[in-house]
C-alpha cells in the first residue's frame, strides 16, 4: 500500500438519476477542511442576521413566555457567536450534510478531482429531502465498508 492509498480512497455513490460518482474519502486534514467548508456554507445559509435569524422563533418564544433571564442569556450567546464568527457546531454540520444543499456541497467538494466536469447545481437538482438522506447514508456506508475491507488484512501479525 502506498502513501497515496492511505491519503484518499474512492467509493462509488449513485445519484437518483443513476449517475455513479467516484467520491473521495479524504485524509484527516482533508476531512477537517471539508467540515470547515461545509460549516461555512451552513452558516451562510442562515442568511442576513446569521445566528439571530436562525434563532428568531426561539427568541420570540422566550420573550412571549416572559423568560427574561433565558432570553438575555440567549441573546448574549448569539452575540458572542456572531462577534467571534464561530462556525456552527459539529451536530449542526452533520445534520446539514443530510440536506439537499449540504449533500450537494459535500459531493461536489469530494468529486472535484474525480469528476471535474460536474457542477454543484447539477448534483443539487437531483436531491430532495429523502434522496439526500438516502445518498448520504449510502456514501457513509460505502466509506465504512471500504475501511473494513482495508482493515481486514491489517490485523496483528501471527
Amino acid at each position: 500500500m502506498t502513501n497515496a492509498d492511505l491519503m484518499t480512497t474512492e467509493v462509488p455513490v449513485t445519484l437518483p438519476d443513476g449517475t455513479v460518482l467516484r467520491v473521495q474519502k479524504l485524509s484527516v486534514i482533508g476531512e477537517q477542511k471539508l467540515t470547515q467548508e461545509i460549516g461555512r456554507r451552513l452558516h451562510a445559509s442562515y442568511g442576513p442576521g446569521g445566528y439571530f435569524a436562525n434563532a428568531k422563533s426561539s427568541l420570540e418564544f422566550l420573550a412571549k413566555a416572559g423568560m427574561h433571564a433565558a432570553y438575555q442569556q440567549a441573546v448574549s450567546e448569539l452575540t458572542r457567536l456572531t462577534a467571534s464568527k464561530t462556525l456552527p457546531g459539529f451536530d449542526a454540520i452533520d445534520e446539514f450534510r443530510t440536506t439537499p444543499d449540504g449533500l450537494a456541497a459535500e459531493l461536489y467538494l469530494r468529486t472535484r478531482q474525480t469528476h471535474p466536469e460536474l457542477a454543484e447545481p447539477v448534483i443539487r437538482s437531483q436531491l430532495n429531502d429523502l434522496t439526500a438522506w438516502q445518498v448520504c447514508t449510502a456514501m457513509l456506508e460505502a466509506f465504512a465498508e471500504d475501511h473494513k475491507r482495508r482493515s481486514d488484512g491489517a490485523g496483528a501479525p501471527d
